[in-house]
């Protein structure tokens, strides 16, 4: 289930709302978080409820573990639950997610394996979200560790905090600590829901009025059979919108869906296309990924505390984290590894910081957009191979215009849509500042975009959210 589906918006979302608000109201959130998780539970099984014994049983591990972790005295023992939470999350994203391409690679430079095996290792389905919430489990149980945070003693608190559905399937990844104090105590006031239903649609309309559209154009550049410069770079720049109003509109639906129920969760997005460096971008885009591959695993591989040679490893290794991260395929993990090779060059060129200068900023920030831009090839081609082929496109500018797919692409009203995207990008934290304010044009501007997304809904044939993937 999505959250730009009829499905959502016009059963889900109003019977868990409508529920949870006739629920008395008292000190205790006991009734309004069993609702939580069973409603958590029913979006999650919506998709295939076969994987619930998964997300629950990932649940109850990470749970035993941060109690014992918090109650033993032994250093030792602590440890060692720690990192039965660890294998445990890490065990079973292996398993779903990466036991294909590590047969598929084995096979390929080693050889050996059954090819009935090959495919059944290839074929395992990928959970929903999976990449998520055990990402977000275990950094509760590191927190727990490191004695950031008491162990929650409450399975029902603890359960509606990994499941809730608002953020359960595509982020943003929240800590335990952030939200544990809502979760045993939390007071949801009219001006919390009118900004969550604000940042809702505004996040809805990211998607659909923009993303959507912006994803068709690029798949007739990426799935042409023959591509010529012009049409390379139009679809290229669309993917690039798609993706950043996709997942950041999923992210500002979570955020207000959140906000709905007495929740505030971490920002997302801040403007990532407007970063003045590689560095700057990964401050700004998925930033409750960056924060994470931060604290767990740049930090305590050494970070910048142990001279350059350290550092330089350290942001490699991070970086090629986060592109394995969002799929098994070598092109994440190349567009990973490029990132972190940017980033590598910055650090060592001291550019990592802001620009001097309106000019030298704006150089920057064009820079910027652009290295990412292209680096996007990978993580959006189906493979190395046509990932290649489609930077070759790229800078082949023998002849303009001859393809097939051109006569798709290279039409006006594709123009105006990139337009109002890059407008957008530049002005979208002013245009939400203004329309997030509780005023009555605001409102009206609120209910507008919202009606004009329900009809744009009912035309659209596909919406699936890109990160549904990861």
């Amino acid at each position: 289930m999505v959250f730009s589906s009829a499905v959502f918006l016009y059963l889900f979302l109003p019977v868990v709302l409508g529920v949870y608000f006739l629920l008395p109201r008292s000190s205790s959130t006991t009734m309004r978080n069993t609702w939580l998780l069973v409603a958590s539970y029913g979006f999650y099984a919506w998709g295939n409820w076969m994987y619930l014994p998964l997300l629950l049983g990932s649940t109850l591990v990470d749970f035993y573990c941060a109690r014992r972790i918090d109650s033993d005295r032994s250093q030792k023992q602590r440890k060692a639950f720690l990192w039965i939470s660890i294998l445990a999350n890490i065990g079973v994203l292996f398993w779903f997610k990466y036991l294909g391409l590590f047969a598929t690679s084995y096979q390929y430079l080693i050889g050996g394996i059954d090819a009935s095996l090959l495919m059944w290792a290839s074929s395992i389905a990928l959970p929903v979200g999976i990449s998520f919430y055990t990402f977000q489990s275990m950094s509760y149980t590191i927190d727990v560790y490191r004695r950031e945070v008491k162990s929650s003693h409450n399975f029902l608190n603890f359960a509606t905090y990994v499941a809730l559905f608002p953020q359960l399937v595509a982020g943003p990844i929240v800590r335990y600590k952030e939200i544990s104090k809502e979760l045993v105590e939390r007071r949801e006031s009219s001006k919390m829901i009118a900004l969550g239903i604000g940042i809702f649609v505004l996040g809805l309309s990211k998607k659909v009025l923009l993303a959507n559209p912006c994803g068709w154009v690029a798949d007739q550049a990426f799935d042409a059979s023959v591509l010529d410069a012009a049409t390379a770079w139009v679809g290229l720049l669309a993917y690039g919108m798609q993706i950043y109003f996709d997942f950041s509109g999923y992210s500002e639906m979570a955020i207000g869906l959140g906000a709905m129920f007495g929740f505030k969760f971490p920002r997302n997005f801040n403007a990532p296309y407007l970063a003045s460096s590689v560095t700057d971008f990964w401050r700004r885009w998925h930033i409750t990924l960056g924060a994470w591959l931060r604290d767990y695993v740049y930090i305590p591989l050494g970070g910048s505390r142990a001279g350059m040679v350290r550092t330089v490893l350290s942001l490699m290794a991070v970086m090629l984290i986060a592109g394995l991260w969002h799929g098994a395929m070598w092109g994440f993990v190349i567009w990973g590894g490029l990132h972190g090779v940017m980033l590598v060059v910055e650090r060592l060129l001291g550019c990592d910081g802001d620009a001097q200068g309106k000019l030298g900023r704006v150089f920057r920030i064009l820079f910027t957009f652009v290295i990412v831009q292209l680096l996007w090839v990978f993580f959006r081609a189906d493979s190395v191979d046509l990932a290649l082929q489609y930077y070759a496109a790229l800078f082949d500018f023998s002849y303009l215009g001859s393809s097939a797919s051109s006569l798709l692409v290279m039409r006006s009203e594709v123009f105006v849509l990139l337009g109002i995207s890059l407008c957008v990008v530049l002005l979208g934290g002013s245009v939400r500042v203004c329309l997030l304010k509780r005023s009555v044009v605001s409102s009206w501007v609120v209910i507008a975009l919202f009606l004009l997304c329900l009809a744009v809904l009912s035309e659209q044939s596909h919406n699936p959210f890109i990160y549904f993937r990861f």
